[in-house]
């Protein structure tokens, strides 16, 4: 799918990520990572949280975005996520590759790191992320946590 266009988060556009993120659940996201979402979509207008929103016909359908961690040069993939009746069409692949590149451009940022599932965890292996700890039942039970890493040198 390519008729979709990128662009900055704003505030009006919370309850569409949130509907997106509602979407994912329970098979992508547990029920209990809500009210996390919730207060970092309330959080994202600082100069550490970059996050885009791909709109399809104006509709919101994927968003995510990075945290930068000072101090350490990394970038955190968040909350990285696609409409669930967007699924398979490529969308979650220009996103992942969208904040990569925005990454690449921070200077000082050598690595990004993320913590996904074992439902999206070979994903972000094609982008040549690598498992660095798998965690059991880590989001939730049956929704283990894999941590990943991705050097950008």
């Amino acid at each position: 799918m390519k008729d979709f266009i990128s662009r900055s988060y704003t505030k009006d556009d919370f309850l569409s990520c949130m509907a997106i993120f509602d979407s994912n659940v329970p098979n992508y996201f547990a029920t209990s990572e809500r009210k996390e979402c919730y207060v970092f979509l309330k959080s994202i207008n600082c100069n550490n949280r970059p996050y885009l929103i791909f709109t399809h016909k104006d509709n919101p359908i994927a968003c995510g975005g990075l945290i930068i961690k000072p101090n350490t040069q990394e970038a955190r993939l968040a909350w990285g996520m696609v409409d669930n009746a967007f699924h398979n069409k490529g969308i979650g692949t220009n996103l992942t590759q969208a904040r990569i590149d925005l990454a690449r451009q921070m200077p000082n940022i050598s690595k990004i790191g993320l913590e996904t599932s074992q439902h999206t965890y070979k994903f972000y292996e094609k982008f040549g992320f690598k498992v660095q700890n798998k965690t059991p039942n880590g989001f939730a039970p049956n929704l283990d946590c894999y941590e990943m890493r991705l050097d950008l040198n």
